[in-house]
């Protein structure tokens, strides 16, 4: 199974790496456009310059950092396994240390047989599938899309029996 984000790294709001490669490549375009004009050649070279201190500065920027040692979380399993299945994602030892899944500024990735099919900000997701064996992933990840260093995932395989009612949430209770 594979599964990937497509997402610039970095901790940077997404608008400054767009600007920071708009001024590399625009600095680039513009001083071969005025190449014959050596101030305006000079100005746009600067820009490329800069524009390219800025991407590498934003793309070498840090993953985030874990919540907190050993913090993990769990899927629990739905009670009813007909479609569509209702998941939960729980915190694994939430009475030594409270917090909440996905919590402020995470989202929750839900993928069901290696493709994803929800990406949400709660830790309840209704998600429907086809009859048959499905094994489900869960990971926690930033609002900006990007990984925690080590990946905080959960997985479980469960069998769909087909269609039917939207079952109660499962509680995280263990």
């Amino acid at each position: 199974m594979i599964v990937a984000h497509v997402v610039a790294p970095g901790g940077a709001p997404l608008y400054a790496t767009w600007l920071a490669a708009a001024a590399l490549f625009g600095g680039g375009v513009g001083a071969v456009v005025w190449w014959r004009q050596p101030p305006r050649r000079g100005l746009m070279l600067t820009i490329s310059a800069a524009g390219f201190a800025a991407t590498a500065t934003l793309l070498i920027a840090p993953q985030p950092a874990p919540l907190r040692p050993g913090y993990s979380i769990r899927l629990v399993e739905p009670g009813a396994t007909t479609s569509p299945v209702v998941l939960r994602v729980c915190e694994v030892n939430a009475v030594v240390s409270p917090a909440p899944v996905p919590g402020a500024g995470r989202l929750v990735l839900v993928s069901v047989d290696g493709r994803q099919v929800a990406e949400v900000r709660s830790n309840t997701v209704a998600v429907p599938m086809p009859a048959g064996a499905h094994h489900v992933v869960a990971e926690l990840i930033t609002a900006d899309h990007r990984a925690f260093v080590p990946p905080i995932t959960a997985d479980m395989t469960l069998t769909v029996t087909g269609p039917g009612p939207i079952g109660p949430a499962p509680t995280c209770a263990p």
